[in-house]
């Protein structure tokens, strides 16, 4: 930490403005990772209650049509993947709003792990995949194949890897 603030100090912003932008979305994802609710800061219960947002009341509504297309195209009903879930909010509103079918499953790639623990005490019928996009592409076996509706609340992180 020392060493930190001293260059803090002698480094000329000059220099400083274009290293940020060069370790930005490294720092930015690896924070994400990271985040654990602290004092004040339940991230946790802040997402799992914001069921009522607007944008996330439009996508439910859209991705219950695109799940009505499919299960009448391909006449059977599509499993249901989200990339970078969180605590999985969008998996239980869209359990709670489709009907009710033993053959359909839920799946989450999700890289932080205090989330993950979340979801998987709060929606045990979800399968979560603890790991970060490059992971996931990596993995063979989850989830199985089949027929999936398959969505993205937030843009994904580029990994070149």
């Amino acid at each position: 930490m020392l060493i930190l603030s001293i260059l803090k100090k002698i480094v000329p912003e000059a220099i400083k403005k274009p290293l940020r932008r060069l370790f930005a979305p490294y720092l930015l994802r690896r924070s994400w990772m990271v985040r654990k609710s602290q004092e004040g800061d339940n991230q946790i219960s802040i997402y799992w209650n914001a069921d009522k947002q607007p944008n996330r009341l439009k996508l439910i509504d859209i991705l219950i049509q695109e799940f009505e297309y499919l299960s009448e195209a391909a006449k059977v009903s599509p499993n249901i993947l989200e990339y970078g879930s969180h605590v999985g909010l969008n998996l239980k509103m869209l359990n709670e709003a489709l009907p009710p079918d033993s053959k359909k499953s839920y799946f989450a790639v999700e890289p932080n792990a205090e989330a993950v623990n979340f979801l998987r005490q709060k929606l045990p019928y979800v399968q979560v995949l603890l790991a970060e996009d490059s992971i996931f592409c990596g993995q063979h076996g989850f989830p199985p194949q089949g027929r999936y509706l398959t969505f993205i609340k937030e843009p994904l992180h580029y990994s070149p890897q």
